[in-house]
């Protein structure tokens, strides 16, 4: 019995994801847009998402009082019906895109990969609530696990 409702609990948790792919993500990524930032001083990074033809994409920066820690620009995007998260950091990568594959979803979060990359391997997207995303980057880096967590606030 216990197996059975075991069973039954993974099915209906499979069921429930939404498979996100290029015809659909736009309004089922909605929650993502806006004004997103971090403001404990000395640190202050933001994103800001919005809706651009067939992508999202933001404009990013973190700054430690006035040092800039990094400038970037996120794409969330299709490519050959599949969703990418694509992050070109300034300075970094040669100023080249990188590209994370979506690899898992759920209506409130999105899990993205790339195992080839030195660092980050993984990003995840998480609202927490309708005012806060929980932002993680994590991986391998020199053979040690690391992970790096944000939390933005949404702006009004």
């Amino acid at each position: 019995m216990q197996k059975t409702l075991f069973l039954t609990g993974i099915a209906l948790s499979i069921t429930s994801c939404q498979n996100l792919d290029s015809s659909n993500f736009h309004e089922e990524l909605d929650w993502i847009t806006g004004k997103w930032a971090i403001d404990t001083p000395p640190i202050y990074a933001e994103e800001n998402w919005e809706w651009s033809e067939d992508r999202y994409i933001a404009n990013g920066f973190m700054l430690n009082a006035t040092d800039t820690i990094f400038i970037e620009t996120l794409t969330i995007k299709p490519v050959k019906n599949n969703l990418f998260l694509t992050a070109r950091v300034k300075d970094q990568n040669n100023n080249k895109e990188v590209f994370f594959k979506l690899i898992s979803n759920s209506s409130d979060s999105l899990l993205f990969e790339n195992k080839r990359h030195n660092y980050p391997n993984y990003i995840e997207y998480v609202l927490e609530s309708d005012s806060t995303i929980r932002a993680k980057a994590y991986g391998i880096i020199n053979g040690q696990k690391k992970e790096d967590v944000l939390f933005y606030k949404k702006q009004k």
